[in-house]
């Protein structure tokens, strides 16, 4: 019993290794990476990210304005996951997902439009790293 319980503890050392995130905590920073694009929180996303940051292909001085001209053409623009994320490596996470806006919408998985992309975040230290929308990558079957 005493030795089942060091390789528990081992293990669970193991699970905290720096920058190795569980699936639950990124999860949990991709909901507040939404929760914040759905208020308008630009500051508060810029603020947090981690040093040489890369967002939609932004970087630097560039982000923040590149992201309030992004708003700015698509009023009240909303961004939801439409299923669950699925984790790449220790510190990635990706999700379909829709954006909508006052007089338009786009969704990340269309049959119609022939896509099937994934919004994919990489963490570093729990702080926002990287965020492009790319093929999905996920290794499971390409439905389309």
């Amino acid at each position: 019993l005493a030795r089942r319980r060091r390789v528990k503890a081992n293990a669970d050392a193991e699970a905290k290794e720096p920058g190795v995130e569980s699936y639950n905590a990124l999860k949990k920073l991709a909901a507040d990476f939404m929760q914040k694009r759905n208020k308008g929180e630009i500051a508060s996303i810029v603020k947090d990210l981690a040093p040489k940051a890369e967002i939609y292909g932004l970087t630097g001085d560039k982000i923040k304005p590149g992201l309030e001209d992004f708003f700015k053409e698509r009023p009240n623009l909303k961004h939801e996951m439409v299923e669950e994320p699925w984790q790449l490596g220790d510190a990635t996470i990706e999700y379909r997902f829709e954006k909508t806006w006052d007089g338009g919408a786009w969704r990340s998985y269309d049959i119609e439009e022939q896509r099937d992309k994934v919004e994919r975040l990489v963490f570093e230290g729990g702080k926002l790293k990287r965020v492009s929308v790319e093929e999905v990558g996920r290794g499971g079957e390409d439905v389309l």
